[in-house]
This record gives C-alpha cells, structure tokens and sequence, in this order.
C-alpha cells in the first residue's frame, strides 16, 4: 500500500509538473541540478536532460553577466530562499525570454543542507504589456505638454498675423517692405498649421474633414520622413494611377502616416526601404475578401511597409 501510495505521489506530481506552464526544479548538495520539469525546454530552449549534473555557473558559461549573477551565486552559497530572480535568456532563434526562478533551500532531520527546490516562470508577455503600458502612458503625457504648448503657441501667432496684417496696410506703395511682411506672414501661417498638427496629436484639435487627393499628400510626408528617418532608409512611393477623391482630415493623416513611418524605421534599425501605397478598393457583397466591418463601395487603400534584407518589416 505504501509503495502504490508513493507512486500515486509521484504520478500526481508529474502530471502537475508536464501540466503546468511554470517548470519546476531541483539542486543537491552541491548546487548541481537533480530534476528539471520537461516544460523548461519550451520556455528556455534546453531539454531537462541538459541541465542535470550541471552547475549555474556552467549552464551560463564563463562570459555570464556577473552584475546580474553574482548576487545569486552569493544566494545560493549562502543557503538563503529567494524568490522572483529575474534574468534574461537569449534563445536559437533570437527571441529574447524574460523568465524568473524561486527556491527554498531544503534540509534534513538531522540538519544537513540537500540542496534547494524551486519554480521557474516565464513573463516575457507580461513584461511586454507592461512595456506596451509603459510607452502608452508616456504618449499620454507627450500629447498633453504638446496640446498645451501648441495651444499656448497657437495664440502668439494669432497676434502675430493680426499684427503682420496691420503692418502691411500701412505699406500699400512700399513694395519691398510689403515683400518682407508678405514673407513673414506666410512663414507665421505655416507654423499655424504646424501648431493644427501637433494639436491634433495630442487630440485637442476638433477634425476638419476636407477632399483631398492622396496622391499629392504622399510626397509632403515622404519629404518629412526623409528628413527624420535618416539616409538608412529610402523612402518609396507606389501611387495609383486615377486615385480616387477622398474626405477626411490631412494633418490627422499625416500625424498616422509619420507614426507608422517611424514604427517602420524602428522595425528596421540596420536600414531599408519604407513604401507608402495608395489604390483602388472596390467590394461588393460576395467578394470574399471583402472584410465583414466594411459595407461594399469604394474605398481607398493606403498601407505603409518596410522592407528589411528582404523582408516585409
């Protein structure tokens, strides 16, 4: 009975252990691996078989990141539980694992050290939806310093161009000093529509839907995206031909188009091509790749891609 008991121990436990999304582990005396879970191979890229017998200090080879490291090893030496060790693990194929371990030294009845047991977790997605949160509340905040600034800016150029305007009917017979007020008033409205773009981003700046053609919109964002993305990267259009007239708001656009320019770029940090396309959509209901969320008509097709070593980006 005992002996069926102590299977059934070890059965349930197994199940537990294959079942289970963390890995479980097992040290002796000597800080040598004893047990290793199977689910470790799926989550750090080493079958079990690969760690037993072995040390951390081997496993992680001489060129370990001591700064991270040492303080374990001084842990583990020291015969102290730990909980939530957080490391990094690079595996094969390039994916970087952010995982955690957490151990409890274990003792005998006379008092003798055997060695630790311990959980292993991997929370590489949590801490990219942390990330992804980190970045989102950071935006927050960049979208309202840079709605207040536009909007405080915004009112100085209004004073501006109201006094540029009176400065000017003062000149009717002076050309040249007409010249050089015509020029500072032009320079004052396009940091007006400059101030729209940025009060648009930060989405204190109501939308002001208008037709325009998409085509003569793709070569002003080109030009501000050559200029910010740097020389690693060509930018290329791809317009078609009798594209259609459409309605919405041009700095809304250009704000999305410079977004996903720059989400392109940073997909690509050792350069490549960023192609901005335009086309004729048209579905009608038994088109099957007609999506469900769009009724059939006439649509305009705008996409942004990179292509990195040949590789869609």
């Amino acid at each position: 009975m005992r002996e069926e008991a102590l299977r059934e121990s070890e059965a349930r436990f197994r199940d537990f252990a294959e079942s289970s999304a963390d890995w479980f582990w097992e040290m002796d005396e000597n800080l040598r691996f004893a047990y290793m879970s199977p689910n470790v191979a799926r989550v750090a890229g080493i079958p079990p078989e690969g760690y037993l017998g072995r040390t951390l200090q081997e496993l992680l080879g001489p060129d370990y990141d001591k700064e991270t490291w040492d303080p374990h090893f001084q842990t583990l030496e020291g015969r102290r539980p730990f909980r939530d060790f957080e490391f990094s693990r690079a595996l094969d194929n390039g994916l970087v694992k952010s995982l955690s371990i957490s151990g409890t030294p274990v003792y005998g009845t006379d008092g003798r050290f055997l060695g630790y047991r311990g959980t292993g977790s991997d929370f590489t997605e949590r801490r990219a939806v942390e990330e992804q949160l980190r970045q989102a509340q950071k935006m927050e905040v960049v979208g309202q310093l840079t709605g207040g600034i536009a909007h405080d800016f915004n009112n100085l150029l209004g004073i501006i161009v109201g006094n540029l305007d009176l400065l000017e009917s003062e000149f009717d017979g002076d050309t040249e000093k007409r010249g050089y007020i015509s020029s500072a008033l032009r320079s004052a409205l396009r940091g007006g529509e400059l101030t729209s773009r940025l009060l648009a981003f930060s989405r204190r700046q109501a939308l002001r839907p208008e037709n325009i053609d998409l085509n003569s919109l793709v070569p002003e964002v080109m030009a501000l995206l050559e200029r910010s993305l740097g020389p690693s990267i060509d930018v290329e259009p791809v317009l078609a031909d009798s594209l259609w007239p459409t309605r919405l708001d041009k700095a809304q656009l250009e704000t999305a188009l410079i977004n996903l320019g720059v989400n392109a770029h940073h997909a690509m940090p050792e350069g490549g091509t960023l192609r901005i396309e335009t086309r004729n959509v048209e579905f009608s209901w038994e088109d099957p790749q007609r999506p469900r969320d769009r009724k059939p008509g006439r649509y305009i097709m705008l996409s942004v891609y990179g292509y990195r070593q040949g590789n869609v980006a």
